[in-house]
């Protein structure tokens, strides 16, 4: 789990797509270059290695799976997904999930493709309520500098 609590945090990405995304959504979404996550959020790109319950116990007791409610699984009718909104990249590879934490702050989740094929529930979830989404343009090499990032 990479946590993007500044702009300095990027430089962990490993995946170029990504973490150009990831330098145009913090100028879109904070104010400055560090930002205060207890305030406005903080972005997350989740790894391979990540167990995707345990390591993610904050969003709920299943992680990334939880169930709002506690009223069951994912693709049962009375599961409430923890996220906002679900928007698949496929051109990047990656989704990205919204959850909203309280009136004020989020936390905007990345999910690589290839962490999403390794977890059938997860898969289940993103596909039953992904959205249609535009692929966003992200630059090309590492010359890319947006804001402050």
């Amino acid at each position: 789990m990479i946590k993007i609590l500044s702009c300095a945090d990027i430089t962990g990405i490993a995946d170029a797509d990504i973490r150009h995304f990831v330098m145009q959504r913090t100028v879109q979404l904070f104010s400055t270059e560090v930002w205060d996550a207890d305030l406005e959020g903080y972005m997350v790109v989740v790894e391979a290695a990540d167990d995707i319950q345990s390591d993610y116990d904050f969003v709920g007791n299943k992680g990334l799976v939880s169930d709002t409610f506690n009223a069951g699984d994912v693709g049962d009718d009375a599961f409430g997904s923890p996220f906002e909104i679900i928007s698949h990249h496929p051109v990047h590879a990656f989704y990205e999930a919204y959850l909203q934490c309280n009136d004020e702050m989020g936390i905007v989740f990345i999910i690589p493709d290839e962490v999403v094929e390794q977890h059938a529930d997860l898969k289940q979830l993103f596909l039953l309520l992904q959205v249609p989404f535009l692929n966003a343009t992200v630059c090309c090499d590492d010359t890319c500098e947006l804001g402050g990032c």
